[in-house]
């Protein structure tokens, strides 16, 4: 049999393969061994009645066109052959059939000069093109994702997969006029998107669902300036009024602004002191004809107002400033009802937060005498949970707090990027469906489980990852989030990204030794399955990976060193861990990973880490130490015990030449005083 001849072969086990043939044989071939000599047997399952120009293997299923140009398909587990379509046009328009498998129902067929067609199962068969741009010369199904990666013609490999994005983002310059301004306020009205930029009026955006990464077609934009009746192209407010069909706009002054959805017009009203009114960041109406408002740099102001026929005039504007400790306050971006005549102030500056009665006009700030908790002083943003649990934003990370009764605040937690959080600069808060809690920060958007205090920042997916004050937004009756940031904004409905369920394929990949790659095979024995350490290693670095060609740049990791310290060391994105310095002797690095703030601790890897000691520190010498150690001692015991016999030898002789010397002779005592040991002799 020629090698031409041979259209498709794989393996059934180890011992059997099945090889379809030209002339449509499906023959199988069993290999025996007896006797150091190994035996062939030929069956043949199939027999197609025409000539097969093309085969293709599929794990499960075989595919094969034959002279006529149709399509077959055998199920090899049910031994069903089905006929699945009439190709002869297709090929003839697309040229040679280089690969043919089936990915999520449907049959993807590869062409050699002509990309990818896919087959629909539910709609007949029917040809839909997928990539006809490049050559394709193979297709294979990953066994963990639902993906398929296609093997190109001078591209290289690309992965192909059906997958909803997690995050939506709409960036400034897809807009059809030129805005280069940070976004500043958001709100949604139905299928309408409002933006407010600092600097570029305010942009309505007409079924902004549909947006997808091309430009925004000019009629489904709208621009809103000081043109259109604005007094100030900063916009840092948009909020429905309850009591009218109308959208409150805070600016840069002067005036409080409104756009009125009967006449389609945006309007600043006139009328007593209104244009004391500037630097407006947040809007609280309270009643039909009051409005506070959050300023920075006039303090909070109170504004009563009359409509009249969809008219509206001022009637008058209070200022309150507070002090603290002989210092003015009269900087606030945040503005909260609590209760019926409560506000919850946030403050810029250091001053923290001011607990403000409406009525009474008393009001108190939030006590701040802990160090662990002065960094509510500068606060961007403020949200109170389902929970009645507050969770301030401020410069430097994010606080929990409750109010207790009798005026009492009860600090929960602070937590920074100690705690997990890739920036501590909080700009906006806002709770899920799930009671987590999001966070807009500097790098990127962070998700917090109060459940088990865990962070997770999301980078992948999303175009805007430097965020803004006062631009966050939850839509109303929905659990869809909105974001704003410096060249756009992000929405996302948590939860409607479930994550694929299967087994991460985690590894150990790489070792470095001071900054450089060496093999790791060289390093790694694996008879106690550890990495070995050289002793004049003073620095080494251990990288891994969790492979998920989804969510990879959405995994966080975290370490320990067993052995060294029980306390884990949070690597956010990084996945390498350097260690310095470490004394020889067994460790087991753990490395935990996720891409969630559910479930933090269960993905658990771990390595064995053995570092050498120096040659004068082996098993080996110290058994050479103590074996001269005990020989030094020995020779120690033995010359103790000479000298001690040397002495008793020489001790009798000795004695009585003492005793003949100190014996007294009357004749030689020029003293009355008799000699001791005279004495102790007559005795």
């Amino acid at each position: 049999m020629k090698k031409s001849d041979v259209k498709a072969l794989y393996a059934i086990n180890k011992n059997t393969f099945n090889l379809l043939t030209k002339d449509g044989r499906l023959m199988r071939l069993t290999f025996s061994p007896k006797n150091g000599k190994t035996d062939l047997q030929k069956e043949t399952d199939f027999k197609h009645k025409y000539e097969v120009t093309f085969a293709s293997y599929d794990y499960q299923f075989l595919y094969w066109i034959d002279e006529n140009g149709w399509l077959f398909m055998k199920n090899l587990s049910s031994e069903q052959t089905i006929f699945i379509k009439d190709m002869k046009e297709i090929i003839s328009r697309y040229g040679i059939v280089s690969e043919i498998t089936t990915f999520k129902n449907d049959i993807y067929l590869a062409f050699k000069s002509n990309g990818v067609l896919k087959l629909v199962r539910n709609k007949g068969y029917r040809a839909e093109e997928v990539n006809m741009k490049i050559g394709i010369f193979s297709l294979l199904k990953d066994r963990y994702q639902d993906i398929l990666w296609i093997g190109t013609d001078g591209q290289g490999v690309e992965m192909y997969y059906n997958k909803p994005d997690q995050f939506q983002s709409l960036t400034l310059d897809q807009l059809p006029f030129n805005l280069q301004k940070p976004v500043r306020a958001i709100y949604t009205e139905k299928d309408q998107l409002w933006i407010g930029t600092k600097g570029g009026g305010i942009v309505c955006i007409e079924n902004y669902d549909q947006i997808s990464s091309e430009n925004v077609a000019p009629t489904k934009a709208k621009s809103f300036t000081s043109k259109d009746g604005l007094p100030n192209n900063q916009v840092f407010a948009i909020q429905k009024s309850h009591y009218s069909d109308i959208l409150w706009i805070g600016t840069e002054g002067p005036g409080i602004s409104y756009y009125s959805f009967t006449n389609n017009k945006i309007k600043t009203p006139n009328g007593s002191n209104s244009n004391e009114i500037e630097k407006v960041h947040s809007i609280c109406e309270t009643n039909d004809s009051t409005l506070w408002l959050a300023t920075a740099g006039a303090g909070i102001q109170k504004v009563i107002f009359q409509s009249t026929n969809g008219v509206i005039r001022i009637k008058s504007v209070e200022k309150f400033t507070f002090e603290n400790n002989g210092r003015i306050c009269n900087e606030f971006h945040s503005l909260t009802n609590i209760k019926k005549s409560t506000l919850l102030i946030g403050s810029r500056g250091g001053y923290g937060l001011i607990k403000f009665n409406t009525e009474s006009y008393e009001y108190s700030f939030i006590p701040m005498n802990s160090k662990e908790y002065s960094a509510i002083g500068d606060v961007l943003s403020v949200h109170q949970s389902k929970d009645s649990i507050f969770y301030i934003g401020a410069s430097s990370g994010l606080t929990k707090l409750q109010f207790l009764p009798h005026n009492k605040t009860k600090f929960i937690q602070q937590f920074d990027r100690r705690d997990g959080l890739a920036n501590d600069m909080i700009h906006g808060i806002l709770e899920d469906k799930d009671n987590c809690i999001w966070l807009s920060t500097n790098k990127g958007l962070a998700k917090y489980n109060p459940q088990n205090n865990y962070f997770h920042t999301y980078t992948q997916g999303i175009e805007v990852t430097e965020f803004s004050d006062d631009a966050f937004w939850q839509e109303p009756g929905s659990n869809r989030l909105f974001f704003g940031g410096t060249n756009g904004l992000v929405w996302f409905e948590p939860g409607a990204d479930k994550k694929p369920v299967f087994q991460t394929n985690f590894s150990f990949f790489d070792l470095k030794f001071s900054g450089k790659s060496v093999p790791w095979s060289d390093y790694f024995n694996s008879q106690p399955q550890q990495i070995e350490i050289p002793p004049k290693v003073r620095s080494f670095t251990i990288s891994f990976v969790a492979a998920d060609n989804f969510h990879s740049n959405n995994y966080e990791y975290s370490y320990q060193l067993k052995g060294y310290s029980s306390s884990w060391v949070k690597l956010q994105k990084n996945n390498a861990a350097t260690f310095s310095n470490l004394p020889a002797g067994d460790y087991i690095l753990n490395i935990k990973f996720n891409n969630d703030v559910f479930n933090a601790e269960e993905n658990v890897h771990s390595i064995k880490i053995r570092v050498l000691p120096s040659w004068y520190f082996t098993s080996t010498m110290i058994f050479i130490y103590m074996i001269l150690g005990l020989l030094i001692m020995l020779f120690i015991i033995w010359k103790v015990r000479m000298k001690i016999k040397k002495k008793q030898k020489h001790s009798p002789e000795k004695w009585k030449k003492n005793k003949e010397k100190n014996y007294w002779k009357p004749s030689s005592i020029s003293s009355p005083t008799l000699p001791m040991n005279y004495v102790l002799h007559l005795l």
